[in-house]
């Protein structure tokens, strides 16, 4: 991954109807983003072939994220539980070389003392590059 590699994303909140609206989009360095991210890229590093954190701009190669399942506790207290898409579009001297679309839906769980709640599913995040 080049220095100059660009990470353009936008979270979207599915409403009960299946509509997307967007709860938040940005775009910024994505050497810059990894560096100084304290949450989602020191627990990838865990369940994935990509490279240390300070390793910027990234070898050419191909890299796998296994089984990856975000720490609840770790994002913020006011994110509301909800149907959520991200979109992430990587872009180098403007074209796209990358990205991934993940969606995650809380299910209905039982807890302990008989009461039902939502909680998200401990499904795998997917990460695969788009074909140009």
């Amino acid at each position: 991954m080049a220095v100059g590699a660009v990470a353009h994303w936008t979270i979207y909140k599915i409403d009960f109807v299946g509509m997307k609206h967007t709860f938040i989009n940005g775009h910024g360095s994505l050497c810059k983003i990894i560096a100084s991210d304290e949450v989602i890229y020191p627990s990838l590093l865990e369940t994935s072939t990509l490279p240390p954190q300070n390793s910027c701009p990234f070898p050419k190669g191909n890299y796998t994220i296994y089984d990856y399942i975000a720490d609840e506790e770790k994002l913020p207290a006011a994110l509301p539980l909800s149907e959520w898409q991200v979109e992430l579009t990587l872009t180098l001297d403007a074209k796209i070389c990358g990205g991934f679309r993940p969606y995650q839906k809380p299910i209905p769980t039982e807890g302990a003392d008989g009461r039902t709640s939502e909680t998200y599913p401990t499904a795998p995040l997917a990460s695969r590059p788009r074909r140009s």
